[in-house]
């Protein structure tokens, strides 16, 4: 649904190219620009501009809409290898090795790796660069959170909202654990401490948080902590997976079907705009109770 790519510098130098990636990249394109070599990257965009043939107006047109790229799509590893930053693709390649990309994008290549793509008309049609707005899927746990992997890999904080979560029942309690364990064995990525999870206040807060001691607690991961936020539940109607690079909408619910309901649910990238709204809502919430491993 979100996929990180790595983006050569030398692309910036044109004009054409860097509207193409301004107009491509994002978390409602789907697409997030790798910062790679760590903490050298936009240095090198910016010298690829300055060496470019460009005039000075110009190339300050190419670096606003880099700058603009840049505070819209960018996304920084917490760790990837140290590479000589003058020779990028080996760096690109390093950092691909130990966590891959979805794709390595560059001005021009002659090689033969199918993961290396050249910036040209031939892009928009393969099916690494594609990146569906919407998928639906089995509503079974490994599946509903395999379409998403893609954003929980890089994902550095994690909240759900459905108003409908009974951790009392197994449909939603696959979906949560799972996701959990998913979190907490990744090789890679940024370490997240704690799943927050806004829910609806059906069930009293006492009662709600006796029922998550007794049929999650022993399940959650140690590194793990489970925030639990109630909302009066006509606050709440749509279902999400939110994380710091972007969300994704679940039409039926975090929950399995197990026989109730739908066979499958319809998961769908959002807007920049819805998620920027349910983001600072849910972060300006008070957590009702936590829950961790006993």
């Amino acid at each position: 649904m979100i996929f990180e790519f790595a983006v050569s510098p030398e692309l910036f130098a044109d004009w054409q190219d860097v509207r193409f990636l301004v107009a491509s990249f994002g978390r409602e394109e789907g697409r997030l620009v790798s910062e790679i070599p760590r903490k050298k990257w936009k240095m090198l965009v910016l010298q690829a501009i300055k060496r470019s043939d460009n005039g000075e107006v110009m190339k300050k047109r190419l670096k606003e809409a880099a700058t603009r790229l840049i505070k819209r799509a960018l996304y920084t590893r917490q760790t990837a290898p140290e590479v000589d930053a003058t020779d990028w693709l080996a760096a690109a390649l390093a950092a691909h090795e130990q966590r891959p990309f979805r794709a390595i994008i560059v001005d021009t290549y002659d090689g033969d790796r199918d993961d290396v793509l050249a910036c040209d008309l031939s892009l928009i049609d393969h099916p690494l660069w594609r990146v569906p707005k919407d998928e639906s899927v089995e509503r079974n746990a490994a599946t509903m959170l395999g379409v998403i992997q893609s954003i929980l890999d890089c994902a550095g904080e994690v909240v759900l909202v459905d108003r409908n979560f009974r951790p009392d029942q197994q449909r939603f309690r696959n979906v949560l654990i799972r996701l959990m364990e998913s979190l907490s064995t990744r090789p890679h990525g940024p370490r997240i401490g704690k799943i927050v999870y806004h829910v609806g206040d059906d069930i009293e807060i006492g009662h709600l948080e006796t029922q998550c001691r007794a049929c999650i607690a022993v399940r959650i991961p140690a590194s793990i902590t489970l925030e639990i936020v109630v909302h009066p539940r006509d606050k709440l109607h749509d279902r999400f997976v939110l994380t710091d690079i972007g969300g994704v909408s679940f039409g039926q619910g975090l929950d399995e079907s197990l026989g109730s309901g739908p066979d499958k649910v319809l998961v769908s990238r959002l807007s920049e705009t819805t998620y920027k709204e349910w983001w600072r809502k849910c972060k300006s919430t008070t957590v009702s109770f936590r829950i961790v491993s006993p």
